[in-house]
């Protein structure tokens, strides 16, 4: 298998098959022809357990009533029926009803 890039002129040549991972977060439709070709792995939305730990990895020293008020409302949100998308971990993509929570804890942050 080999592919050239334009932008170097190089042939890159692979000496094994290559193994592509494309993710999705399904706000696309992918053509069928692709689909049939791939492998699914589901990953589970982290539980509360999980977002603590992620959230303590990151930040060690951030209030612990802070996290759990934070969190209990997170996951109040995404259980809103007729939400077209939850809110997710990413603070790119929190919808204006979670800013407040990050907001908050930025705040926290700074503060450290």
């Amino acid at each position: 298998m080999s592919f050239y890039v334009y932008e170097t002129g190089e042939t890159i040549t692979a000496s094994q098959r290559p193994i592509v991972i494309t993710t999705s977060n399904n706000e696309k439709e992918l053509p069928d022809a692709f689909l049939r070709r791939c492998f699914f792995h589901y990953i589970e939305f982290p539980d509360d357990a999980t977002m603590r730990e992620i959230i303590d990895v990151h930040f060690p020293q951030i209030s612990t009533a802070l996290v759990n008020e934070a969190l209990q409302v997170f996951f109040k949100l995404r259980q809103v029926p007729g939400l077209k998308k939850p809110p997710s971990t990413h603070k790119k993509y929190f919808n204006s009803s979670c800013s407040l929570i990050f907001i908050l804890m930025k705040k926290e942050i700074n503060r450290m």
